[in-house]
């Protein structure tokens, strides 16, 4: 589980060097990370819940954290379309 937990947070860190680089968040998805936010919040609950197992539920804290971190990076660099007539 902590090798997946690596895996996933250097690949949301790889993402986030992405959008800060190109400050440009067209091929990415806000609402793709949001659900990803929201899942790691109902795993948190639903591990306070059933197990109430510190180790993973400081896991899922994390990529929750890291989740929203994308998310409001995704929004901030997200360009709006105004259109002319």
């Amino acid at each position: 589980m902590n090798l997946c937990t690596f895996i996933s947070a250097a690949s949301k860190f790889a993402q986030l060097q992405c959008l800060w680089k190109t400050r440009d968040s067209g091929a990415v998805s806000a609402l793709t990370w949001s659900l990803s936010a929201y899942t790691c919040a109902a795993r948190i609950v639903t591990t306070l819940m059933t197990t109430n197992d510190f180790t993973i539920r400081t896991l899922f804290v994390i990529m929750l954290a890291l989740n929203i971190w994308v998310t409001a990076t995704v929004l901030r660099y997200c360009k709006t379309v105004i259109k002319a007539e």
